[in-house]
């Protein structure tokens, strides 16, 4: 049942676009924007780790007018449903996947983690899904939810309310947003990522766990973006998480890992044109 979600998500956006789009004022013709820089993040080796590795990533936005826009973080979304509050189209996304050595491709610190030796990787993978976005005031309502495509094959969601506020001191501009979140899945994403089967059993020697369905985090996340100029600007995001229900409970968590999952990064931007 799980493996129709994209076929489900894709149906309610083309029941409701006749009525929506009907709603939705004209506007100017859009226009490309192009960001470009690259910064640095303190994470957890994997989720649910209690190691911490320093990254550092390439930052790359394109956005065309408010229809298209596509970055490593938030994947490609096409604003296909728009209103004044109301926003949802469909989303492409890739997810890293995990290597049982601890090695990642944009370490450049941090002693790569052992605990899950013996658990074998899981692949890089396109998710697919869709997204829905409410906004009333300063307050914005996100819901995502994504079917991996080939290195996993479950389905994972987030949800989440920011509010957004901005000011200028100085010459400079604000833009800060915080807000909790929250992270949900389907048996196959969490028996992937939180379970162990048999043979990751024997190879890790953690106990065998079979992980279920159902919420799997919940949290804060808070973002400023700091404008010096037209086009340059500086990003810093902060987040913690806690994982709950079989994401916590799992051994490779308990005996390994931390529940507590923090999150820190900054990030240069520069905008080629807009």
């Amino acid at each position: 049942m799980y493996k129709l979600w994209p076929t489900i998500l894709s149906f309610i956006v083309v029941a409701f676009l006749p009525s929506i789009a009907q709603s939705q004022p004209a506007e100017v013709a859009p226009e490309w924007n192009i960001r470009i820089g690259g910064g640095a993040m303190f994470a957890p080796s994997f989720l649910g780790s209690k190691e911490y590795q320093l990254l550092a990533l390439p930052n790359i936005q394109i956005a065309y007018g408010n229809v298209l826009e596509a970055s490593v973080q938030r994947g490609l979304r096409y604003n296909l449903l728009r209103t004044g509050k109301f926003t949802a189209g469909p989303i492409a996304k890739l997810d890293f996947g995990r290597q049982e050595d601890g090695s990642a491709a944009f370490r450049v610190a941090g002693k790569a983690s052992t605990a899950l030796l013996g658990m074998g990787n899981v692949r890089a993978t396109i998710e697919l899904g869709g997204f829905f976005t409410y906004a009333q005031g300063p307050f914005r309502a996100t819901l995502e939810l994504r079917q991996g495509t080939n290195g996993h094959r479950g389905l994972i969601g987030e949800a989440g309310i920011n509010y957004t506020r901005r000011v200028s001191t100085q010459g400079i501009g604000t833009i800060f947003s915080i807000g909790p979140r929250m992270g949900f899945s389907d048996s196959d994403y969490a028996q992937t990522f939180f379970g162990i089967n048999a043979a990751q059993s024997a190879g890790s020697g953690l106990a065998a766990f079979n992980a279920g369905g159902g919420i799997n985090s919940y949290g804060l996340g808070s973002t400023a973006v700091l404008l010096f100029s037209e086009r340059f600007s500086v990003t810093l995001l902060a987040r913690f998480d806690r994982l709950v229900g079989d994401a916590e409970r799992t051994p490779v968590v308990r005996e390994r890992g931390s529940a507590n999952q923090a999150l820190v990064g900054l990030f240069l931007t520069y905008t080629l044109f807009r």
